[in-house]
């Protein structure tokens, strides 16, 4: 009798009490584990979070998702939680995709998430060089459709145009410094033909580290770099250890950015059309006629230009007008795959 008596208040006392510690753990890291995949490896930048309070977060979602892939994602990242229940759900409504997203867990909801794929072609605006002057900052503001700001690590005014952007609701990605073909003056972190593994990842570190840690880049230069196989399979392995992105500015013919991303599984997307290889405002905005057709033909088109006042001004002109045609202008983590 002493025995039992000893035994239930042993459970009811001890062991009880630290089950249900054990449960409220499981459940914490459990809902920390799924909102670190839903930010970190389906939204990649938090830029496409439209509301996030509660557990609960609406988000633009990206291109290459939906709800198979979603469901098939979170199972595998948390196979640690078997007691996680995960459900994907898509709903249709004015040619919007609506993906309901809920993991709950002990008749809890841990993370809830409403991703939203808006219909019509989506066009991403790259524009270089940002972090030499604040000449164009203004226009961080003025323009209020979404573009991308590729700010050179180290210059006086990277940090500076890096935090204006995000303020502004641009994106930010880092402009990798990468070793041309032709002779001419290099930025100090630079990547260059030949470099070992252990320097090319300590330039890409450094180098994101000096603009804010973005989480994608694309090249500065480069068309020696992007066409030499081994230092970019080095500089895709690391993107890929990362979760980062990378836009291959494709300033080279020959290269194979493409092939070693896909190799070592990194996300990965290119350009379509150059904007501003010259800086008359004519011609800029024929090309970006051109990124609209590319972006009609294939879903979505990238385009990159420069932070050039005249680019600058035919955006401020044109983005409005394609809007209003249906296009919708997307932060680059958006179409990466």
């Amino acid at each position: 009798m002493l025995l039992a008596m000893a035994a239930a208040a042993l459970y009811f006392f001890y062991l009880a009490p630290q089950q249900k510690i054990n449960r409220e753990k499981e459940m914490t890291d459990a809902a920390a584990a799924a909102r670190a995949v839903l930010i970190k490896k389906v939204l990649i930048d938090p830029a496409l979070i439209i509301y996030d309070k509660n557990g609960f977060v609406r988000a633009k979602m990206p291109l290459r998702h939906d709800a198979g892939s979603l469901l098939n994602l979170f199972k595998k990242e948390l196979a640690a939680y078997p007691a996680a229940e995960i459900k994907a759900e898509e709903k249709r409504a004015d040619g919007s995709v609506k993906t309901v997203l809920s993991v709950v867990m002990n008749n809890t909801e841990l993370i809830k998430a409403e991703l939203i794929k808006n219909p019509g072609p989506k066009i991403v605006v790259i524009l270089d060089d940002w972090g030499y002057n604040k000449r164009d900052f203004q226009f961080l503001s003025s323009i209020k459709q979404v573009y991308n700001c590729a700010v050179l690590p180290g210059l006086r005014y990277s940090q500076q145009a890096a935090d204006l952007a995000r303020a502004s609701k641009k994106g930010v990605i880092l402009h990798l410094p990468m070793q041309p073909k032709v002779i001419m003056p290099m930025e100090k972190t630079t990547i260059l033909s030949g470099m070992n593994r252990n320097a090319v990842e300590s330039i890409i570190k450094k180098n994101f580290e000096a603009v804010g840690k973005p989480f994608g880049a694309n090249n500065h230069e480069g068309s020696l770099v992007t066409s030499d196989s081994k230092v970019m399979s080095y500089v895709m392995e690391y993107f890929a250890s990362e979760n980062l992105f990378f836009i291959d500015s494709r300033t080279a013919s020959d290269s194979v950015a493409a092939n070693e991303a896909r190799k070592a599984g990194a996300l990965f997307a290119g350009r379509d059309v150059f904007l501003d290889n010259s800086k008359d405002k004519t011609y800029i905005a024929g090309q970006m006629q051109l990124l609209k057709k590319e972006a009609k033909k294939q879903g979505y088109a990238v385009g990159i230009g420069h932070d050039y006042p005249s680019t600058l001004e035919v955006l401020q002109e044109l983005m409005p007008k394609f809007e209003a045609e249906g296009y919708e202008f997307v932060y680059t983590a958006e179409v990466v795959n």
